[in-house]
């Protein structure tokens, strides 16, 4: 098999950037580079030269499997736009010059295109405001009947089944995971994540249910704004053909990427538009719930393809800030569509016995999420008059840490928390939690203003509790609280476990991992939690 070269792209890409490259006059010619392609404009004709890449989700590093993609592109694409892919020809080498179906044995393989007037693109049409709703919904109506045509069968659907979609998702946030730091923050990729696989628990059977009912089509697997056209009609280009689990998916994905992207565009109320009209035309009303769901990864796919081009462009261009700015922007809309707990007002009480990690976890949650905190310890302090930073080793229920004092700091965390619930804000609570009248409270205030609370129980081994207490009584500087190992014992013995009645409104959470991986177990909760309270019934 022969394997091209960097060396020999880089000759490839200036011998087809001159005119006697071709079989025919060119005009304007120039190139179009993208992480996996090379595309020369001649006038009339696109010639689109794989990269010899291999990017794990696809491998053009073979001249065979090169022409065989080329086939492939031609044969998928002209199910949608048949008049715009006009075949697949061959690259010959001669005199160290390359030439399009120039004489002599193959070297390379391109896909030939008619040329598209590039003014005629969705996106270019919306950076110009010249796209009415009636042409959004003429694409809808594109679209729709082509998914009425696209094949299904047993063996499609699988590629395209629960399973594969939970894949992809998981492949999606490994190969993005570099790039954190860089594209999207850490938060905004940790948030993302969980959601994804929380959503994807949640629904499960909604994935299956339309599995059953045939929605998983062999389609086109790529369709946002740079691949449409309103020339001539509808014209849908650039089909996935390298990858078939990309192009055989539930229709609703297909759905929601062009939403998203509309959206990315600034035009959510043609995204709108555009998916109202292919409900209508297509009579999937399910399409819409899953939709937030593929648009948050579709976003994050657009964000990844373009942090991959990243690694390929030279950091001091100005094409690598716009790559730049592109990626980030698609991650932060991504984040955009998470729902649930995020939306205001929410309450999340944090409660453990003393060593426990609630508060590390309560203040990492809430600067997250930008949520207001109040914890027990500082509350007390500031009841009784004791600077924070002065600690108060009292014999266990003694001083400011009578029951009568205890009573007061709970109640003031209840008002805090009625106050920031009546405000419309969310709040997080770090406080022992200790008793159930104490955790009543709370609850009678959350839900007097219509919010459910969610009672976070930490725990972790006593070593690991022993450990903590004592390496805080080295460093008293570090924390207000005068918890210390000698008093841990007569805690657990006042403890009261959760009732019953309580189980619903409660996590457990083990906190003997690292924060990280604490942090993301229990965002996935909040997420699984938050879903599962906007199903029907």
């Amino acid at each position: 098999m022969t394997t091209a070269t960097v060396n020999d792209s880089a000759e490839l890409v200036r011998s087809l950037l001159q005119p006697d490259a071709y079989p025919h006059p060119v005009r304007g010619l120039h190139l179009r580079e993208t992480h996996v392609s090379y595309l020369f404009f001649t006038g009339d004709t696109v010639y689109k030269v794989k990269k010899p890449v291999d990017l794990g989700f696809l491998d053009f590093t073979t001249l065979e499997r090169r022409r065989h993609f080329c086939r492939r592109e031609v044969e998928l694409n002209r199910r949608i736009s048949p008049e715009v892919y006009l075949g697949v020809v061959p690259i010959t080498r001669r005199g160290g010059c390359f030439h399009v179906q120039g004489r002599g044995r193959p070297v390379e393989y391109a896909v030939a295109m008619k040329q598209l007037p590039e003014e005629r693109a969705l996106r270019a049409l919306l950076g110009q405001g010249r796209v009415s709703r009636a042409r959004i919904e003429s694409i809808a109506e594109v679209v729709a009947d082509f998914h009425r045509r696209a094949p299904t069968s047993p063996r499609i659907t699988r590629l395209g089944d629960l399973a594969t979609v939970s894949g992809n998702v998981e492949e999606n946030f490994e190969q993005t995971r570099k790039y954190v730091g860089l594209c999207i923050t850490g938060d905004c990729f940790d948030d993302l994540e969980a959601y994804s696989r929380a959503f994807l628990r949640v629904h499960a059977g909604e994935f299956r249910r339309r599995e059953a009912a045939g929605r998983v089509r062999d389609g086109h697997g790529d369709l946002h704004a740079d691949n449409v056209f309103l020339s001539g009609g509808v014209q849908i280009i650039d089909c996935i053909e390298f990858n078939e689990r990309f192009r055989c998916l539930d229709v609703a994905e297909e759905i929601a990427f062009l939403a998203m992207d509309l959206d990315f565009h600034g035009r959510p109320d043609l995204s709108e538009a555009f998916v109202s009209r292919y409900l209508e035309a297509s009579g999937d009303e399910g399409v819409l719930r899953l939709l937030d769901f593929f648009k948050v990864y579709r976003a994050c796919v657009k964000g990844k393809v373009a942090a991959f081009r990243l690694d390929q462009l030279d950091p001091a261009e100005a094409v690598y800030e716009e790559t730049l700015a592109a990626a980030q922007a698609y991650f932060r809309l991504a984040h955009s569509y998470v729902p649930g707990v995020l939306q205001a007002p929410a309450c999340y009480c944090f409660m453990g016995l003393m060593g426990t990690g609630k508060t590390v976890l309560s203040q990492e949650l809430a600067r997250r999420w930008k949520l207001r905190y109040l914890s027990s310890d500082v509350t007390r302090k500031q009841l009784t008059g004791v600077p924070l930073e002065e600690h108060q080793y009292e014999a266990y229920g003694r001083g400011i840490y009578s029951p009568q004092q205890t009573e007061r700091t709970y109640r003031r965390l209840a008002e805090f928390a009625a106050l920031q619930l009546e405000a419309g804000a969310s709040v997080v609570l770090d406080a022992s939690f200790s008793k159930r009248r104490y955790r009543e409270l709370i609850a009678e205030a959350a839900e007097a203003r219509g919010v459910r609370p969610v009672f976070i129980e930490c725990s972790v081994s006593l070593t690991e509790i022993a450990r903590r207490l004592e390496d805080r009584l080295r460093r008293p500087d570090q924390s207000v609280s005068d918890g210390r190992w000698e008093l841990y014992r007569q805690q657990a013995a006042d403890w009261e476990d959760v009732s019953t009645e309580e189980e619903s409104r409660t996590e457990r959470l083990d906190t003997g991992a690292h924060v990280p991986r604490t942090m993301a177990e229990l965002l996935e909760r909040l997420f699984e939690r938050a879903l599962r309270r906007r199903l029907p019934g």
